[in-house]
């Protein structure tokens, strides 16, 4: 590979077709070598990035005015958002991450990597739908258009509206536990981690106890309400959030959301203090998230 497939245009087969009589796990393991040794590789992403710079081979370029999409990376606790304003646009691709991938912060490098390399060949923009998220994009390698990241440390800026209103808002009240739709739906709340997590190990009165520590130093439950759901789904979702405050003895507030960072996160443009680019090549870094593009010209 490394000699004939030099200057790209090599195509890796055991002939023209995959053989009904070859084992699986032959298929499987070139499929593996050709990945980690070809042109997926990181030397081989380099040598394709001055391969296309330089012209040297129509085969493996792609004009970027061909490119038909831009693929947005999300989180699929931002799904109800996101689909509210996409309304089957075909310019905009969304591809939804497992929404519970944020709880083991050190897996999503490798899930979120391997969409990036899926979409790379096609798309005109690549976005991750995600901000530091407990440093779970920190290490990310940014495809050849480079990669935008919203410029905030979770998702609750980009319900209300920035992270302008989200710094606001922690000045304003610290102790706030922000819960959303997704939270609830997902039992994510915390009176969900309480019935479905904790209490079959601890028993409920246990299980309450535990997360009354865990928020001992909130002071309220706010609501974050994107207004993307059924009324009747509202009235539910709700009741909950008003149940969770309830049961732990925290105050009871509702926000309206903002979706314009949901709009900019979709549409554009993304220049800006609220979005990050990061450059081909490059890695997503904690830093970049405390100082954006223009600071690194200061």
């Amino acid at each position: 590979m490394q000699i004939l497939g030099r200057n790209g245009g090599y195509i890796l087969a055991p002939c023209h077709n995959i053989q009904a009589v070859g084992p699986a796990e032959n298929v499987v393991a070139m499929h593996e070598t050709g990945y980690q040794h070809g042109l997926m590789s990181k030397k081989g992403k380099r040598a394709r990035q001055a391969m296309i710079q330089n012209n040297d081979n129509s085969v493996c370029r792609r004009d970027k005015k061909q490119k038909p999409a831009t693929v947005v990376i999300a989180c699929g606790n931002l799904k109800a958002e996101i689909d509210s304003l996409l309304h089957d646009n075909d310019a905009i691709e969304v591809r939804y991450m497992d929404h519970d991938l944020h709880r083991r912060p050190e897996r999503m490098p490798p899930v979120i990597q391997t969409e990036i390399d899926a979409v790379e060949a096609y798309a005109s923009d690549i976005v991750l739908g995600y901000g530091l998220c407990s440093y779970g994009t920190a290490g990310l390698i940014a495809p050849e258009q480079g990669l935008w990241i919203p410029r905030v440390h979770d998702c609750m800026a980009l319900f209300l509206g920035s992270r302008a209103a989200y710094d606001r808002e922690f000045q304003s009240d610290p102790g706030s536990y922000y819960l959303t739709e997704a939270w609830i739906n997902n039992n994510r709340d915390p009176l969900g981690t309480v019935e479905n997590d904790y209490a079959p190990r601890l028993g409920y009165e246990t299980a309450l106890w535990a997360m009354e520590q865990e928020l001992k130093h909130y002071t309220r439950i706010a609501l974050i309400n994107t207004q993307s759901h059924s009324k009747t789904m509202g009235r539910i979702i709700r009741e909950r959030a008003q149940e969770n405050a309830r049961r732990l003895n925290k105050e009871y507030t509702e926000i309206t959301s903002d979706m314009s960072f949901f709009k900019r996160l979709l549409f554009g443009p993304y220049s800006g203090p609220d979005f990050v680019y990061v450059d081909p090549g490059k890695e997503v870094e904690r830093a970049t998230f405390e100082c954006a593009h223009h600071c690194a010209a200061a």
